[in-house]
C-alpha cells in the first residue's frame, strides 16, 4: 500500500487525531486502572527526560516515547475500536518524521502537555484530559504546518459584509387601555 503524504491528507489526519485522541483521553480518565496510571506517569516522565537532554541524536527516542504514551492512553481508554481506528489513521512513521520539525520550545510544550494530560487522567478529570489533548494535537499541527495554516486561515476567513444601517424599531409604550 502506498501512503499519500500530501498536505491535504496530513491535515485530515491531524483533524481526526484531534477528535479521536481527545475522546480517548476522556475515556482514559474514567476507565484507567491503577496500573494504567503508573504506565502513563512513567512514560510522560520519560518523555520529559528525553526532551530535557534533546538534541538531534535523541529525536528517535523522543518520537518512540511519544508513540508509547499515546498508545498507553488509548489502552487506558479500554475502547479497542478507538485504538484500531487511530492505528489505521495515524501511521507511526508519520508521527516520527514530524518530530524533525520541532524546535526545543515545541518539544518542551509537548512534554508539558503530556504531563498535564496524565495529571488530568490521574485526577479523573475527563473534561480537562480531553481539552489538553485537543490543545496538544493542535499545537503539533501548528508546528508541522506553521505559517501555512495562518495563510490558509486568512484566505478562508469570511469577511464581514457591511450591513445596511437600520434604525432600531421603536418600542411601543404601554398604553393605559
Amino acid at each position: 500500500m502506498v501512503i499519500d503524504w500530501s498536505r491535504e491528507n496530513l491535515l485530515q489526519v491531524f483533524d481526526l487525531r484531534v477528535m479521536l485522541e481527545a475522546y480517548g483521553c476522556e475515556l482514559a480518565a474514567t476507565h484507567a486502572t491503577s496500573e494504567d496510571l503508573l504506565t502513563l506517569r512513567a512514560e510522560a516522565d520519560q518523555f520529559s527526560e528525553w526532551v530535557a537532554k534533546a538534541n538531534r541524536r535523541h529525536m528517535n527516542a523522543i518520537a518512540e516515547s511519544n508513540n508509547r504514551l499515546h498508545r498507553a492512553i488509548l489502552e487506558a481508554s479500554k475502547n479497542r475500536h478507538l485504538a484500531s481506528l487511530l492505528t489505521a489513521v495515524v501511521q507511526v512513521p508519520m508521527v516520527s518524521q514530524t518530530f524533525a520539525l520541532y524546535d526545543q520550545a515545541a518539544l518542551e510544550r509537548s512534554a508539558a502537555h503530556h504531563q498535564e494530560i496524565v495529571k488530568a487522567i490521574e485526577a479523573r478529570d475527563s473534561v480537562l484530559a480531553q481539552a489538553v489533548m485537543r490543545a496538544h494535537i493542535l499545537a503539533g499541527k501548528r508546528v508541522i504546518f506553521g505559517g501555512q495554516l495562518a495563510a490558509d486561515d486568512a484566505q478562508t476567513r469570511v469577511q464581514p459584509t457591511p450591513s445596511k444601517t437600520r434604525k432600531p424599531a421603536r418600542r411601543k409604550s404601554p398604553s393605559s387601555d
